[in-house]
């Protein structure tokens, strides 16, 4: 073709004209870049900017070969860059280019298209259109949790100066309903190469996850989100309120069937808060809300497995026990015997306990069924060492 361009005389619409018949946009782009001296010299003269439009689906077909388009559309610029601008591209050319990529989950790509896409004028618009394809996408179904992370998970996506925020816009998108063990697997992968930045951002991140929770059945996913067992993790005063917040008001959702571990969850949440002196307050506001003294008593006695409780909470969860065996209200005997059990350092009076369960009637039933269990329960510790005992001779013989 460029033969005929030296017979026939040029001006910016016999170029177009051309432009047209050439479908493929790499080789649009090889056309213009062979005459970019000639073309240039014809748009700046005549003052008309070539056009580049994605108008057809064989143009849009074409992008299989990005990774030319993208070569040849970085010669262009770095060319206009020194010269001037005289090609344009429709509004939905990079566009386009940022959906294929999204489409073919080629999310590496993207960094050959921010490198590009830096050198035109309009490069602050490369992260809307990131954020904008992610949203679109994810509506339709088309992009999951893994595909998210795989999208935050490369280096340098983002334009500099908002790479700190766009990733958190990204995690937005996150479906808390479909969240399974290989997507907390893939999450921990990435968090400790990004360690610095999910450090960083985890106050902005947990505040997000918080709202995006709707049903106290998913609370517990901050817990494996996020490494709550660091106690500095609640330190900021915002994260600290958003996620008590969040508990309240989940608090009307809660039902024994969907909330299997709401109890262990609630202990350990008052537990962090404890630390700051404000896990007592959480506490009377459940008892309030929950009507089920059998949930009431799991909450209690888990928190009683914990280490280094305030003494406000341990008054308050000694008080609670008191007030139970006065009104023997659903006092059970597994309550007694735990008691007698209670790791020492916790410093309550057990005698004080004690002596309101005098009026307490042990049914035989009741004694009963708890020898029973524990008898089964020593009888399969004993079968557990006896086996351990023959693994342990029997590695012996075979060493021998």
């Amino acid at each position: 073709m460029n033969h005929l361009l030296e017979k026939i005389p040029l001006s910016s619409h016999i170029i177009q004209i051309y432009l047209f018949f050439i479908k493929p946009i790499n080789k649009k782009l090889i056309f213009i870049n062979t005459n970019s001296d000639k073309f240039y010299d014809i748009s700046n003269k005549e003052g008309k900017k070539i056009e580049i439009r994605m108008k057809n689906s064989y143009e849009q077909k074409s992008l299989e070969n990005l990774e030319i388009i993208l070569e040849e559309l970085e010669k262009l610029i770095t060319y206009e860059t020194r010269k001037g601008i005289f090609v344009t591209f429709d509004r939905n050319f990079y566009s386009d280019i940022i959906n294929y990529c999204f489409i073919k989950k080629d999310f590496k790509k993207l960094i050959l298209i921010k490198k590009v896409i830096l050198l035109e004028e309009f490069s602050n618009c490369f992260n809307g259109l990131i954020l904008k394809t992610t949203r679109e996408l994810v509506r339709k179904d088309e992009l999951k949790n893994d595909d998210l992370l795989d999208l935050i998970e490369i280096d340098d996506i983002f334009i500099v100066e908002n790479e700190n925020v766009y990733p958190i816009r990204i995690l937005e998108e996150l479906n808390l309903e479909s969240m399974e063990e290989n997507f907390y697997e893939k999450w921990n992968k990435i968090n400790t190469p990004k360690k610095k930045w999910f450090n960083t951002h985890k106050s902005d991140l947990i505040i997000m996850i918080c709202k995006k929770i709707k049903s106290m059945k998913d609370f517990g996913k901050l817990f494996i989100l996020f490494n709550f067992n660091n106690n500095e993790i609640l330190d900021e005063s915002l994260c600290q309120i958003m996620v008590i917040q969040t508990y309240e008001t989940l608090l009307s959702t809660y039902t024994q069937e969907t909330c299997p571990n709401f109890a262990e969850e609630t202990a350990f949440l008052i537990y962090l808060l404890d630390k700051r002196n404000d896990g007592f307050f959480l506490l009377k506001e459940i008892k309030k809300s929950i009507s089920s003294p059998k949930i009431l008593n799991d909450i209690y006695w888990k928190l009683l497995e914990k280490d280094k409780l305030s003494k406000i909470l341990i008054s308050y969860l000694k008080n609670c026990f008191i007030e139970k065996c006065k009104n023997n209200y659903e006092l059970k005997l597994d309550d007694i015997s735990l008691l007698f059990e209670m790791n020492n350092s916790l410093s309550i009076d057990k005698k004080k306990i004690i002596n309101e369960i005098h009026n307490y009637m042990i049914k035989e039933e009741e004694l009963y069924n708890n020898l029973q269990l524990k008898i089964s329960k020593e009888k399969e510790e004993f079968k557990n060492d006896n086996k351990k005992e023959k693994k342990r001779k029997q590695k012996k013989i075979n060493l021998n």
